[in-house]
């Protein structure tokens, strides 16, 4: 799988009425804007969990039944916005994409497979020797196939971690037959996948995958300036008390504390630009 922000389409065509085009040039017209839109996530909203996402085992007479996963809203470094879904009607054609809805409190899975990557090979899933991660996909009891087992039977649960991944890759390209070829085109997939592995398989992701810390983990973090208080009195003190003060003056007396004690510098100076910089996978994690 290839990062989508990897490249980046700087420019497209404008057509006129009636032209002929190429499909490399409606392509073009095509990554642009996705990827501006992509950006636009990333580098002016933020990524990671922006809510929920809140994952509970569920236990039913003192057995796991289930692993539930709240909803939630979250944007990976690639610029993809993650929610959890459900098909809310299903294609009659076999070429367009079923319908979803985000309309849901939360999912239950209960059943487990191994997972295996091999559609949109991500590298990060896999070691030194190029073999996979230990990885488990989990399914709800609608979703799951003949090829599932019961939740409770993946042992030690509670001491793996739990990812978000989408799958992303292009859909194999059957031989035109007829005219129907100018119907296909190459479809693109995303599907998100709940996964679960091991510590060893987290380490190995992080090795990889140059994922950055949050700065509120930063060692240290408090280490430059110094606790000083903010006193509104100040403001009357100075200005007399029948002065109409504005939200903006209080704001400005925080402002200049966090100033003068060079609060936070050290979160800017280590992880300045690093959103610019880093094009990680599609891929969330968190402990249970």
């Amino acid at each position: 799988m290839n990062n989508q922000l990897s490249d980046i389409s700087t420019q497209y065509r404008k057509f006129s009425k009636g032209q002929y085009i190429e499909y490399t040039q409606f392509n073009e017209f095509l990554d642009f804007f996705e990827d501006q839109d992509r950006l636009s996530r990333v580098m002016l909203q933020g990524v990671g969990i922006v809510c929920g996402f809140k994952p509970n085992l569920i236990y039913t007479n003192r057995i796991l039944s289930s692993l539930r996963l709240s909803q939630g809203v979250a944007v990976t470094t690639d610029g993809d916005l993650l929610t959890l879904n459900n098909t809310n009607k299903v294609s009659e054609d076999v070429y367009v994409n079923d319908l979803k809805t985000i309309d849901i409190e939360s999912k239950d899975y209960t059943h487990f497979k191994v997972y295996d990557d091999f559609k949109a090979k991500y590298q990060a899933f896999r070691n030194g020797a190029g073999k996979q991660i230990e990885l488990w996909e989990l399914a709800t009891a609608q979703e799951a196939g003949d090829d599932f087992q019961p939740i409770n039977n993946l042992t030690k649960l509670e001491d793996n971690y739990l990812l978000l991944y989408l799958e992303s890759y292009e859909k194999e390209v059957k031989p035109c037959r007829g005219v129907d070829c100018d119907n296909h085109g190459v479809q693109q997939i995303r599907n998100l996948k709940v996964l679960v592995t091991t510590a060893e398989g987290i380490a190995n992701i992080l090795g990889k995958d140059r994922i950055q810390p949050h700065p509120l983990f930063i060692d240290d973090i408090m280490g430059y300036g110094k606790q000083e208080r903010v006193i509104i009195e100040r403001l009357i003190e100075g200005q007399g008390i029948d002065k109409k003060f504005l939200s903006s003056d209080v704001k400005s007396l925080y402002s200049t504390v966090l100033k003068n004690n060079d609060y936070g510098r050290i979160i800017f100076e280590k992880n300045q630009c690093n959103r610019s910089i880093n094009r990680t996978s599609d891929c969330l994690l968190s402990r249970f």
